[in-house]
């Protein structure tokens, strides 16, 4: 066990600018995406939150089937975008604009129920979802971090999902 962990934590140790430089943006853009939420509510611009998977399933209008799927789907879409644009080095700011979307638009959501339901109201909720979040951006900067050596490589895929690499192990974390 003490193998895996640190076979899969040692992307970290090779990569520790990139690594840093996710976190930091990672940061900055939950910053930036706080401030936005609290400008969304006091602006014309109303944000609605009803096609939100975890928002639907509170209220009642789906079930806990469709919370997970939802759920699921959205990762896996970021998920595979982010995949697809690793596989050349060219492509790699793209996959981190598309992370830090990800991050902007979660917490302008996480923010925006914070705002509209209250601190109180929603505390256990919101204290679930903040590490939901954490540990969702924590397996992307990993995966960022294992798909960066395997950049610009002929057989990018094969490459991935061979049993020497850490990718299939994040995928499952993923799901």
């Amino acid at each position: 066990m003490n193998n895996l962990f640190s076979n899969l934590f040692s992307p970290f140790k090779r990569n520790k600018g990139f690594a840093i430089f996710l976190i930091i943006a990672t940061i900055v853009v939950i910053v930036l995406g706080i401030f936005s939420a609290i400008q969304f509510d006091d602006s014309v611009l109303i944000i609605d939150l009803e096609n939100v998977t975890y928002i639907r399933y509170l209220k009642g209008d789906s079930g806990f089937g469709g919370f997970l799927f939802g759920t699921l789907i959205s990762v896996l879409i970021f998920y595979i975008i982010i995949l697809s644009c690793c596989s050349k080095k060219y492509l790699l700011p793209f996959a981190v604009v598309f992370y830090l979307y990800l991050v902007y638009s979660q917490f302008v959501i996480f923010t925006c129920i914070l705002v509209i339901y209250g601190f109180f109201n929603t505390l256990i909720f919101l204290m679930l979802l903040l590490i939901y979040f954490i540990a969702l951006y924590f397996l992307f900067i990993l995966l960022f971090l294992t798909l960066i050596n395997l950049c610009g490589q002929t057989n990018f895929f094969r490459s991935c999902f061979n049993r020497d690499s850490n990718v299939l192990i994040l995928t499952i974390l993923f799901i």
